[in-house]
C-alpha cells in the first residue's frame, strides 16, 4: 500500500511540519507514505479570474499526482466525518486500492474540478485550519486507521 499526501506550499520547518513527520515516520511501518508539496500559486484573492486559474493549475498538478490513485480531499464546505467512520471508510478502501491520495487546498480553497475527481471529499471540522496544521491531523487520522490502540 502507497499513501501520497499532497499539499501546496513550500516545506517549512515549524512544529506542524515536526508533527507530520512524527506521524509520517509512525504510518511507515504499515504503508510506504510520501509527503508531497507542489507549488502553491501566489495571487490577489480580490482577483476573481487570477484566483481562478491559480486554483486550477494547482488542481491539474494535484489531479496528475494522483490520477493512479483513491483520492481523498479536504474541503471545509464539505460534511464531517468522525474518525470512526472515516476509519471505515479508508479500511475498505485499501482492500480494493493499492495506491490512496489524500490533498489538501492551499490558503486560497479548491478548484471546482480538483471537487469532481476526488474520490471522497470530506472536513476535519468546522474550525478553520492553515492547510498544514489541517495535513497533520489527517496523517494522525491515517496513522490512527492502522494503530490499534487507538480503537476504543
Amino acid at each position: 500500500m502507497t499513501i501520497d499526501f499532497i499539499i501546496p506550499g513550500k516545506k517549512k520547518n515549524t512544529f506542524v511540519e515536526q508533527g507530520m513527520n512524527e506521524y509520517l515516520k509512525r504510518l511507515s511501518k504499515y504503508a510506504k507514505v510520501n509527503l508531497i508539496y507542489i507549488q502553491e500559486r501566489k495571487v490577489d484573492p480580490d482577483n476573481k479570474k487570477k484566483l481562478d486559474n491559480a486554483l486550477s493549475d494547482e488542481a491539474d498538478e494535484i489531479i496528475k499526482l494522483s490520477s493512479n490513485s483513491y483520492l481523498f480531499l479536504l474541503d471545509t464546505h464539505a460534511s464531517q466525518l468522525s474518525t470512526s467512520d472515516f476509519k471505515e471508510s479508508f479500511q475498505q478502501v485499501c482492500k480494493t486500492h493499492g495506491k490512496t491520495s489524500f490533498a489538501v487546498g492551499s490558503s486560497y480553497g479548491l478548484s471546482d474540478k480538483l471537487r469532481k475527481r476526488a474520490n471522497q471529499i470530506f472536513s476535519l471540522s468546522k474550525m478553520t485550519f492553515t492547510h498544514y496544521l489541517a495535513m497533520m491531523l489527517l496523517i494522525e487520522q491515517v496513522y490512527r486507521c492502522f494503530n490499534r490502540s487507538y480503537d476504543k
